[in-house]
């Protein structure tokens, strides 16, 4: 599944330049290789810097191809398919009008965060990624096993800084940077809006 998204934000993720956007949406169809003008986007619209000004971030939609593709790869650890991660195009808004594109980011809209983030000193986004990873501690996991990373990501002079706020850990353990951000009282409720160019 990671390297779907990993290709995914690759592709939509360009160098961000100080150039002035005014139609976010254009300019990620304009930009991505795979989808186009005729590809679909998941929109979330959110203030990620809490500096009042609307944020727009933009996540070509897989096609059915391309989430088969992802569910075979899944077989062997069906726990590490993830319908809900997105590799997320940032547009952050400016006072002057209009956008600037700050880069990426990779969000689990099931299992995130918005607000202020303690450890940075921060407002931003706190997202998990499952990775399936090799365990010299179980050699009986022929296909690796599931572990787990908390990211947190924040802008800084208009970029996104994406930051590890925890080591892998086995998804089943406890963990106190997951419950701070992550626990059912503090998700954040997101809901995408599908757009087209």
């Amino acid at each position: 599944m990671k390297i779907l998204f990993v290709f995914l934000i690759a592709n939509v993720c360009w160098i961000a330049d100080a150039q002035v956007i005014q139609n976010p949406l254009k300019d990620a169809a304009k930009f991505h290789p795979t989808y186009g003008e005729t590809g679909v986007y998941y929109e979330w619209i959110v203030d990620i810097n809490h500096d009042g000004l609307k944020d727009i971030l933009l996540s070509a939609q897989a096609t059915p191809e391309m989430v088969k593709a992802d569910e075979d790869a899944a077989r062997f650890i069906p726990e590490s398919y993830q319908p809900d991660q997105h590799a997320f195009a940032v547009y952050l808004g400016l006072k002057t009008g209009g956008y600037i594109n700050a880069g990426g980011m990779l969000v689990d809209v099931s299992q995130c965060y918005l607000g202020y983030i303690k450890e940075l000193k921060q407002y931003g986004i706190v997202s998990v990624e499952n990775s399936v990873v090799d365990d010299p501690d179980e050699p009986q996991a022929r296909h690796g096993v599931l572990k787990q990373q908390i990211f947190a990501y924040t802008i800084h002079q208009n970029k996104v800084i994406e930051t590890k706020l925890t080591s892998l850990f086995d998804p089943d353990e406890k963990n106190a940077v997951y419950d701070e951000y992550l626990s059912d009282s503090k998700l954040t409720k997101i809901q995408l809006r599908e757009v087209a160019p």
